[in-house]
């Protein structure tokens, strides 16, 4: 083999060891993400967060989580495509269809362009059936109230082992009991909040906070409070005399 013929094999094997296939470099070299701790879990539901770093331009980024059982990962693993969120760029999804009473393994990734970086390995345990509580609910005043608006909010003590819930708030106009409408709340690690809208100025209202989940609904206590006075003038009601 001459000089030259072994200079273009070295350089051919070298492009097929390198060029030939994907490595972790990005077109964002600092490009990373850090796998969380899960956020909650339920019996069959976990909710798992990684944090993203490095990217300048987060839109273009994807990102999810690999799951598996604990010690089971030759048996095959999820992939669970996640939610980038730009403001925290937190990543985040949730994945269900869990056994109850189990430790899984899960990693978090992100992906450019075709290349993935993957997170630490992290684990969460699935709760026990028998250890999803009774919802521990409690109804709190309004944060704000305006003529047609109000922030209601309340509190799940016990949110960590509280399951798979769902929380609303129910408002009614006083002597309309029979006349709820459902409020979607925000549950920010236990403290609940929920937007009234639509509401009559300087009319009294009544609400409470309903939740449910596997051991059934529970109610939080019924409060109220009153609307403010409209700002606005009525025409022709100022000169009725003339």
């Amino acid at each position: 083999m001459t000089r030259y013929h072994f200079v273009f094999c070295f350089a051919l094997a070298l492009f097929f060891c390198t060029c030939g296939r994907p490595t972790a470099k990005t077109s964002q070299d600092s490009l990373k993400v850090e796998t969380l701790k899960a956020v909650s879990a339920s019996a069959n539901e976990v909710e798992l967060a990684g944090r993203i770093k490095g990217a300048k331009n987060e839109v273009l980024v994807e990102g999810g989580f690999y799951i598996w059982e604990w010690g089971k990962k030759d048996r095959g693993c999820r992939v669970i495509k996640g939610k980038v969120d730009l403001e925290t760029r937190r990543l985040k999804a949730k994945i269900g269809l869990l056994k109850p009473e189990t430790v899984y393994a899960f990693v978090s990734y992100v992906e450019d362009k075709g290349f993935r970086m993957e997170g630490d390995i992290m684990n969460v345990k699935t709760l026990a059936e028998s250890e999803i509580k009774v919802l521990e609910l409690r109804t709190d005043g309004p944060v704000f109230i305006s003529e047609s608006t109000a922030m209601l909010s309340g509190f799940l003590k016990n949110y960590r082992n509280a399951g798979k819930a769902t929380l609303t708030f129910s408002i009614w106009e006083k002597g309309k009991e029979n006349e709820p409408k459902q409020i979607k709340v925000k549950n920010t690690f236990g403290v609940l909040t929920g937007d009234a809208t639509g509401l009559r100025p300087d009319t009294d209202y009544s609400y409470t906070l309903l939740g449910i989940n596997d051991r059934g609904p529970v109610l939080g206590d019924t409060l109220s409070f009153r609307t403010k006075k409209s700002s606005v003038p009525v025409l022709g009601g100022y000169d009725r005399g003339r």
